[in-house]
């Protein structure tokens, strides 16, 4: 980590909003990274040119929100890159898969049908990659880059980052279940379908083909 911290100091009235703002940008650009110590209070009072009450303050909220944890006696540390990351963390100790199935499912919604107005034929390329890839065999974190070039493919990024974290959490919390048979061979044709629609930019056609995988891969788990 730099000795010489290039952080905004925050100019208007909420001081703390703004210093909890600017910890999260540290965060989500890595500058201070998962599992690392943050610098300690007088520090980042100093780097901010606010008073450590202030600062203080700041890391409560984000403790309180699941991105920084203390450790007492050691200092504190990064514990989730967003508010997002924290949140579905908290959904999986609620045991609510459906609610993160629920949350891809809208999120891919609305990412198919961007993919499929905005795609290029160099997205396209990515995706048919990616699917050929995944056809292969029926591998949780291939049939993920296929989704997520889907994803880029809409270019926007807050779509992205959002499905990115969704893809990343159901991949490191949620079993394999394989599908074997008749069942895997209707979901690989569904990824075909989908990726049909996309180069035939039939929105509609792409939407409804999404919604059906999300309703095989809630079958795995009986939701």
């Amino acid at each position: 980590m730099s000795s010489e911290l290039k952080i905004h100091k925050p100019k208007r009235a909420s001081l703390s909003s703004q210093v909890v703002q600017e910890i999260e940008r540290q965060i989500r650009e890595n500058v201070w990274q998962l599992g690392e110590r943050i610098p300690a209070e007088p520090e980042l009072a100093s780097a901010f040119g606010v008073s450590r009450n202030t600062v203080r303050e700041a890391l409560q909220s984000l403790i309180h929100a699941g991105i920084l944890a203390a450790r007492p006696g050691d200092g504190t540390y990064v514990q989730r890159r967003s508010r997002m990351e924290s949140a579905l963390h908290s959904e999986l100790s609620l045991q609510d898969i459906k609610k993160v199935l629920e949350a891809r499912s809208t999120l891919e919604q609305g990412i198919v049908a961007l993919a499929a107005a905005n795609r290029t034929v160099e997205d396209l390329q990515k995706i048919r990659i990616s699917l050929d890839e995944r056809n292969k065999s029926d591998n949780s974190q291939l049939d993920a880059q296929f989704h997520m070039n889907i994803a880029y493919a809409a270019h926007n990024p807050l779509l992205a980052d959002f499905y990115n974290e969704i893809c990343r959490f159901m991949l490191q919390n949620l079993p394999e279940k394989p599908l074997e048979g008749a069942a895997y061979t209707a979901e690989t044709a569904l990824h075909e379908q989908l990726y049909q629609a996309l180069k035939d930019q039939d929105a509609q056609k792409a939407q409804s083909t999404a919604q059906a995988i999300v309703n095989i891969y809630a079958n795995r788990f009986n939701i």
